[in-house]
């Protein structure tokens, strides 16, 4: 029995919107968890997997922080580049948005 191809989540671009990057990252995990792409043992293979999940400005980030020959960190977690990439891409504005957006639901 053939098993099915799982699509891969939209990719993430960079947008500064907690909501997008939440629901983004939700779906993220989702899929590894479908693909058994679980634990700390296999974090190389997570960290991976996100690499594919960006597009532009935050692929460009991924390319130059995490791949890069002179990175700071040799060996990134999943944590590590989910925490780095949200301090890079969500500012407190986003914040601000998201709460207009709750009041006035």
């Amino acid at each position: 029995v053939k098993s099915a191809k799982l699509p891969m989540p939209e990719k993430y671009k960079g947008q500064d919107d907690i909501e997008y990057f939440r629901t983004w990252l939700t779906s993220v995990v989702r899929h590894m968890k479908l693909i058994g792409l679980t634990g700390t043992e296999l974090d190389e293979g997570r960290v991976l997997l996100l690499g594919i999940s960006f597009g532009g400005e935050a692929s460009e980030w991924y390319s130059q922080v995490v791949e890069a020959s002179n990175r700071l960190l040799n060996h990134w977690t999943f944590f590590e580049v989910v925490h780095a990439l949200y301090n890079r891409f969500i500012h407190i504005s986003s914040f601000q948005v998201a709460y207009t957006r709750f009041c006035t639901v």
